[in-house]
């Protein structure tokens, strides 16, 4: 059977409250997702070496892991009445570590970037970003297991894999057709 003739898409489909759910938590991981793909490219253009890129990649890597193992238990033991609230903060912390990277860097917007930086500085901010957008994603899947209920859990998150992964899609194909810059700052 296709999916989208299954009946539990179709409700899945119908509940507003799961389809915006599942475009925030997707297009974000996904556009994020994206992005740490071409950070190679951001960070050479920023004059940064190889050999540090690959570094502070790799610890993004593992930072965003690590947000999501511990967001994920610390919701659950902390605050297992609160997700929406930590989702909030966690996307308030990841916008503030990515407008901190932004304007730390070269943009279509100034010259000279407002903040300086260093390649301490800019490694950290990564790695703090990487953190709290990894701890987005356990909140997304319990969020949306718990607003569709009756439905397997499976289904709500294969939704959100699906968006993920079409605006991972869209991203690295939008990337080539503008400048870098602007790829930063999206």
């Amino acid at each position: 059977m296709l999916f989208w003739k299954d009946p539990n898409y179709i409700k899945l489909m119908k509940n507003p409250n799961m389809l915006m759910l599942v475009m925030i938590g997707g297009v974000s991981a996904g556009v994020n997702s994206g992005w740490g793909g071409l950070l190679s490219q951001v960070l050479l253009d920023a004059g940064y070496s190889n050999n540090y890129i690959g570094i502070t990649g790799f610890l993004c890597s593992i930072s965003g892991s690590v947000g999501c193992i511990l967001c994920g238990h610390i919701a659950d033991k902390c605050f297992p009445k609160y997700k929406k609230g930590l989702l909030i903060i966690m996307f308030i912390l990841a916008t503030a570590s990515f407008i901190w990277f932004q304007l730390s860097q070269p943009t279509t917007y100034f010259d000279e970037p407002p903040l300086s930086s260093t390649e301490y500085s800019t490694a950290a901010n990564l790695i703090i970003a990487a953190l709290f957008q990894g701890a987005t994603d356990p909140l997304f899947y319990e969020l949306a297991a718990e607003i569709t209920y009756p439905l397997p859990e499976g289904i709500s998150a294969s939704m959100i894999v699906l968006i993920y992964n079409v605006a991972t899609l869209v991203m690295l194909a939008v990337a080539p057709c503008i400048s870098i810059m602007w790829v930063n700052t999206i």
